[in-house]
């Protein structure tokens, strides 16, 4: 095999191993009753920490139509995982509260991604990741051209 090839087939095992671990770490939030765009849409809101959430931030950032957002914030509401708060200036205007129980899970598995992470880079150094780093990128760069 070409050596050219031989990095894109190393690339290729590497993901699919990688992608098999962390489906193995899904495991907590299939527990819970969490889909990946629930997982996405808890995640939203707790990079979004301090700041307010809407519906319409929602929909804007996931490209998801408002009544699809309605229908996934009323599932998550049932799961214990949302809560949906009218504003006192707007009652058509709803801001979206993470509960305690779905921060917990997203600790949880933060946490589980992150002793993953660790013990997926033990052998490199800290040069060496963000050389790695910097290479996905440029390889992602040039897919995207």
């Amino acid at each position: 095999m070409e050596e050219r090839h031989a990095a894109l087939m190393d690339i290729l095992c590497l993901a699919n191993r990688i992608s098999r671990e962390c489906a193995m770490l899904e495991g907590v939030k299939r527990s819970a009753g969490v889909s990946g765009v629930n997982a996405r849409i808890l995640a939203y809101h707790i990079n979004h920490e301090g700041g307010e959430v809407y519906q319409r931030d929602l929909e804007e950032e996931f490209s998801i139509r408002r009544s699809t957002v309605s229908k996934i914030l009323g599932l998550m509401e049932q799961k214990g995982l949302v809560r949906r708060i009218s504003v006192e200036r707007d009652a058509r205007l709803k801001r979206i509260l993470v509960t305690d129980a779905a921060r917990e899970l997203c600790q949880s598995a933060s946490s589980e991604l992150t002793a993953f992470e660790v013990q997926a880079t033990r052998d490199l150094n800290g040069e060496e990741i963000e050389a790695l780093r910097a290479l996905l990128k440029r390889i992602d760069g040039a897919l995207t051209q």
